[in-house]
């Protein structure tokens, strides 16, 4: 059962994690009354999304709920350390979506950790710098790539090495770039240090 050949379909997005409205559009029904549409996900990372597709002529409604999910992973290995010895640090750079690419991150260093050395790429896209910047509070590695890290192509990974000044629980948090924009909310990975 599909909408009627040719008919107008509404189509509402409504954020169920904000309870806001975020977007509607109309698309045709093809002539076997089936719709096919896109929708640019805007910057809704984590949040569950309803979007509900209405026929103008037949009054038929269908919903479907989805999360959004991140354009962008990250992780760090090994997620746990002993204060005062030095530890490598294996950190990975993944993009998840097919419509996005990254030409530039930045990982902040956090307050328990001294700032790293010895920073590596082991695996590169092309064309992949890091480097650390001291200049920012908190410090942090700017990597920049003349190639960019795509889906389903070369992940950007790197090494490094540091040492847990103090115990608790540390966040690296990772932004990604496009070259142009934020490529989602920034991503945080926790290291335990004890």
């Amino acid at each position: 059962m599909g909408w009627q050949p040719d008919e107008t379909v509404s189509l509402e997005v409504f954020n169920e994690t904000t309870k806001t409205d975020e977007t509607d559009w109309t698309a045709t029904a093809d002539s076997r009354g089936d719709v096919s549409t896109t929708l640019t996900i805007g910057n809704w990372v984590g949040d569950t999304l309803r979007l509900t597709a209405t026929g103008e002529t037949s009054g038929l409604t269908v919903q479907n709920t989805f999360t959004d999910s991140p354009a962008v992973s990250a992780t760090i290995s090994p997620t746990t350390a002993v204060v005062g010895q030095p530890q490598t640090y294996t950190f990975t750079l993944s993009v998840d979506n097919g419509s996005e690419s990254a030409l530039s991150a930045t990982v902040k260093v956090p307050s328990i950790s001294n700032d790293p050395s010895d920073i590596t790429i082991t695996s590169n896209p092309g064309g992949w710098s890091a480097a650390l910047n001291t200049s920012t509070t908190p410090h942090e590695i700017d990597l920049t790539g003349t190639t960019p890290v795509e889906h389903k192509g070369t992940d950007l990974v790197f090494t490094f090495s540091a040492t847990a000044t103090t115990a608790g629980t540390a966040t690296w948090t990772t932004t990604a770039y496009d070259g142009r924009s934020q490529l989602a909310a920034p991503l945080s990975r926790h290291l335990s240090l004890g």
